[in-house]
């Protein structure tokens, strides 16, 4: 339902139309799709800081390794 709702949004703010967005699961409202687009750019930040925050321990744990590896 995510993603129909976003792609719904997309075609609406790509046609011009910001009063109302029509899908499958029912009409949003101009309020509604703003808070559905904030949700989502919440959500993208997110999982960027995630995959950030990952990359960041595992470089970390790389430089423990070779730090180990180097002191032999």
């Amino acid at each position: 339902m995510e993603d129909e709702i976003h792609r719904s949004f997309k075609m609406s703010e790509s046609a011009g139309d910001c009063g109302s967005v029509t899908t499958a699961a029912g009409s949003f409202g101009e309020e509604e799709v703003e808070v559905y687009a904030k949700a989502d750019d919440f959500i993208n930040r997110f999982k960027q800081q995630l995959k950030l925050q990952r990359l960041e321990d595992s470089l970390l744990r790389c430089r423990e390794i070779l730090t180990r590896v180097s002191s032999r």
